[in-house]
């Protein structure tokens, strides 16, 4: 798995691309996420457009991040994963659990309503 950002409007925006498999970039993830909160940064944009496979520990750093935002008053909201992906997300429930949209544009409409 890779990844690029961007901050936007005090929004950490994270494009993932690859396989999700808990390996080492994984858990670069979750501390690049900690930087970013210990600079107040409270919100994240999950792009899973190119996330090709996630398995068991894939899905725990996407719910270990989903914890820090969510203990700072933020939130995650995760964008267009693949059919496979978001089938994943229902199986497991966690489709109610996480806000999943179909763009980052909604993505940001959804945190905005939310501030107001």
């Amino acid at each position: 798995m890779t990844y690029s950002h961007h901050l936007e409007a005090q929004v950490l925006h994270i494009i993932l691309q690859g396989d999700m498999l808990g390996l080492n970039k994984e858990l670069q993830l979750l501390d690049f996420a900690d930087q970013h909160i210990q600079q107040d940064i409270k919100h994240c944009v999950l792009d899973l457009t190119h996330v090709t496979y996630m398995n068991s520990t894939g899905i725990s750093i996407m719910i270990r991040m989903l914890t820090r935002f969510r203990n700072v008053g933020g939130d995650v909201i995760l964008v267009n994963p693949n059919e496979s992906v978001a089938k994943l997300f229902i199986i497991t429930k966690l489709n109610t659990v996480f806000t999943i949209v179909p763009t980052t544009t909604e993505a940001v409409e959804f945190l905005k309503n939310r501030n107001s």
